[in-house]
């Protein structure tokens, strides 16, 4: 403390009297930003405080994931890229639009559908858990359609004889000779090779449901589907180089021949429907040349009207205007037979037998929109048979195709329709016109003339529709058995040579994370629970006093006058400003200065806020009331007795135990000999008349009094004074102890003026109330001598 003994004097007058400058959180302090902020950087200091804990816990851990990773498995990852056949823009016609197959969104669907998942799972055995290195005994394994689930070991005997299957319990439940079939019992076609069943060997393994093995390749699947584009990548990761690749293949090489068989399914549909179309359409053929037969066979002998022949085996020719009148007749009555046709197929609703109907007949095969709608229908059926192979009725793509199916039953094709209709209308009106004008001309034709030709078109109108529908049906035949899916593979997958992700880098960054995180999470549960003062808001907020100073700690090499000693000396001058504020300038200044514990430094402030108030001129006297550990003569070089004891006993006067001292009007009462009584000697009468004798020789009276935990004393010399300064240091004050000495000071009738921080650490919990380097107050001349070495 000696670097304290010799602080520089400042010159001045005392300041005037006011209300002591105070730290007490106003009420915007409680302000949760606030209350944040106080946290952080609470938790900050204390990471930086305790940071070598922190270093060797990261350390520790950091070495403890790389010591581990060569010990963790290696993720290694093989590719396939798949190619979508574009559709064939010229089926992009009609009223609704020719689509693919599926949405480029349905593809990943498929992908990840149980129909391509399971049966892959089954071929590579996916639904067993082994370690990679013992792949050579399930070589040969296999399973029947049930099979036995759960956690299984096999054992070699040490000769090498028998080997037994039992449950991780320890339940036997095979025992077979080496190269024998085990485990037929539970369901398992396995013969476990030879070369492999080792004397000793131990092998773990766990036989999963299909449906786990699959959902298991699901979740180390990843797929990617270019943007616009035709192509999908599909990943595979696995810790066995040699089938990530045989995996990822399988997979791919299953989806491809499930789209095709989607797609084979719905072209047969298509063709299914030509079919029923085209034998229906013969059917009206052969009706349609029976009736012209028949018609023939009874008119043979019946005259025919005049004709005058062309030449042999060709047929008469006939008068235009009758040739005419025939034809306009049988293209009105066909017009409204047809018409009649098309209403009959609108009234029978939206199933298969309206399509069939309406298919053949002549009118709407010469309207393109309405055949183009009919057979958009027909292919839209079929896709939706196909589509719920794989959906339910409640999917986004089986619903989008219900919905086009239904667009056009509904709206589309009844539209087309009822617009034909009209057309014929208007055509048969004409028609009307036509024979009602030529009606006097040809009322001599005979009947049987205009139903024979009545029956030559319908032959001929049947015909060219069972035509037509044998050309379409033949395409789809041919189609059906050279059926191209509308996926294929564009690249395969090969063995990876080196692991695609190294989990001993990722497992030592992991551990440097989780040991940094975890001795954060330390650093801060210890300073949660840590009894002591660290910062100064747990002063004002918590024990809710001021504090009027806070002094740093003093490196005692460093020159006074220097860094932190300069800073010690600002300090000393703010707690004494502080204190003359709360006295102003009636009486005497006299205060009790103490702790809550010991190790705090109170004879270290008493000492030097003496010396501080004595640079101002003032008469300063320190009494050293701790008469039972006092060490205020060792810190001014004086002896301790005769002192304060033995003046309140009667031994000693009042001018033999106060001391001078080597500091200008510094006087000082030191605590005198040890006695047993002395807490009530301090209670005594004498030790009043003592304080009202020096009221009068001083003007500042500081009393060192032992800490709050010692006993009766600092309660007893602070009710004498009525003030006392309370002094925390920093990492030594208990605060519970402060906390119970503080409610028993409540009940007393003193006034504490506040607190001095002692030993604080510069850091950013007392940055404010360090002060600014480079300020320091000294004399013009003294500047170089500051800068030379001690």
């Amino acid at each position: 403390m000696a670097e304290n003994q010799n602080l520089p004097a400042e010159t001045g007058t005392a300041a005037p009297p006011g209300p002591p400058m105070t730290y007490l959180p106003n009420e915007e302090d409680d302000r949760p930003a606030d209350a944040g902020l106080v946290m952080l950087r609470r938790y900050a200091a204390a990471v930086w405080r305790r940071k070598w804990m922190v270093l060797l816990i990261v350390a520790a851990g950091t070495t403890a994931g790389v010591l581990l990773g060569p010990y963790m498995p290696q993720k290694y990852v093989a590719e396939v890229t798949l190619l979508f056949q574009p559709p064939d823009e010229n089926t992009r016609s009609g009223p609704i639009q020719a689509s693919e197959m599926l949405e480029n969104e349905a593809w990943i669907s498929l992908l990840r559908s149980f129909t391509v998942l399971d049966y892959v799972a089954r071929e590579h055995q996916l639904f067993l858990d082994y370690s990679a290195r013992d792949q050579d005994v399930f070589s040969t394994f296999g399973t029947d359609t049930a099979f036995a689930l759960g956690e299984f070991e096999l054992m070699v005997d040490d000769a090498g004889r028998t080997v037994s299957l039992r449950t991780n319990t320890g339940i036997p439940v095979e025992t077979v000779a080496v190269g024998e079939p085990i485990g037929r019992e539970l369901g398992y076609r396995w013969v476990p090779p030879r070369a492999s069943m080792e004397p000793g060997r131990q092998v773990g393994f766990t036989v999963l449901t299909l449906r786990e093995g699959a959902k298991d390749l699901n979740s180390r699947l990843d797929t990617r589907l270019a943007t616009g584009g035709n192509f999908l990548s599909l990943q595979f990761n696995d810790d066995d180089p040699a089938r990530v690749a045989t995996v990822v293949n399988a997979v791919a090489e299953r989806y491809v021949d499930v789209a095709a068989e989607l797609k084979r399914a719905r072209v047969t549909q298509l063709r299914d429907i030509l079919e029923q179309q085209l034998a229906k359409a013969e059917t009206d053929l052969r009706q349609a040349q029976l009736a012209l037969e028949s018609f023939r066979v009874q008119t043979i002998t019946q005259p025919s009207e005049t004709s005058s022949p062309v030449s042999a085996g060709l047929e008469v020719t006939r008068n235009p205007v009758l040739e005419n009148y025939f034809s306009l007749q049988i293209e009105r009555e066909q017009l409204q037979r047809e018409r009649a046709a098309i209403e009959r197929a609108l009234a029978l609703g939206s199933d298969s037998v309206s399509v069939d109907a309406l298919s053949v007949i002549n009118s709407v095969k010469q309207s393109p929109e309405l055949s183009q709608a009919l057979l958009d229908l027909a292919t839209k059926r079929a896709e939706l048979r196909t589509i719920g192979q794989v959906y339910t009725d409640v999917h986004p793509v089986t619903q989008r195709a219900a919905a086009a199916i239904d667009t056009l039953e509904n709206s589309v094709v009844p539209r087309l329709a009822r617009r034909l209709m009209g057309e014929m209308q208007v055509r048969m009106d004409v028609l009307g016109d036509l024979l009602g004008s030529s009606s006097t001309e040809l009322r001599e034709i005979p009947a049987r003339a205009m139903d024979e030709a009545r029956l030559r078109r319908d032959v001929a109108i049947a015909e060219t529709i069972a035509n037509d529908l044998r050309q379409r049906f033949e395409s789809a035949r041919l189609g059906s058995e050279a059926t191209v899916p509308d996926v294929r593979i564009l690249d395969y997958g090969t063995q990876p040579q080196r692991a695609t992700t190294d989990m001993r880098i990722q497992l030592a960054l992991m551990a440097f994370a989780g040991s940094l995180g975890l001795s954060i999470l330390l650093t801060v549960l210890l300073d949660r629970i840590d009894p002591r003062l660290r910062y100064a808001d747990q002063v004002t907020r918590d024990m809710r006093l001021s504090i009027i100073g806070a002094v740093p700690t003093l490196n005692s090499k460093r020159q006074i006058g220097r860094g932190d000693g300069a800073e010690v000396i600002e300090a000393l001058r703010g707690i004494r400003l502080n204190i003359m504020h709360a006295y102003g300038k009636a009486g005497p200044i006299m205060f009790t200065i103490t702790s809550p514990g010991s190790g705090d430094g109170k004879t270290f402030i008493t000492s030097n806020l003496a010396i501080a108030f004595s640079d101002l001129g003032l008469r300063v006297l320190a009494i050293d009331g701790d008469t039972r550990r006092g060490q205020l003569h060792h810190l001014l070089q004086l002896t301790r007795t005769p002192g304060l004891t033995d003046y309140l006993s009667g031994t000693a006067s009042l001018e033999d135990v106060i001391r001078t001292t080597a500091y200008p009007n510094v006087n000082v009462l030191p605590g005198g000999h040890r006695l047993a009584n002395a807490p009530e000697l301090l209670s005594s009468p004498r030790m009043g008349e003592l304080l009202a004798a020096v009221k009068s020789r001083y003007d500042v009276i500081i009393i060192d009094s032992p800490p709050l935990g010692a006993g009766v004393d600092p309660l007893v010399l602070g009710t004498l004074c009525s003030n006392m300064v309370l002094v925390m240091r920093t990492g030594i004050t208990d605060r519970s102890m402060a906390e119970a000495k503080l409610q028993m000071l409540d009940r007393l009738p003193v006034r504490i003026l506040g607190t001095v921080l002692n030993g604080f650490d510069g850091g950013e919990s007392y940055r404010y109330y360090s002060y600014l380097p480079g300020y320091e107050a000294v004399t013009e001349g003294d500047e170089q001598k500051e800068l030379e070495p001690a």
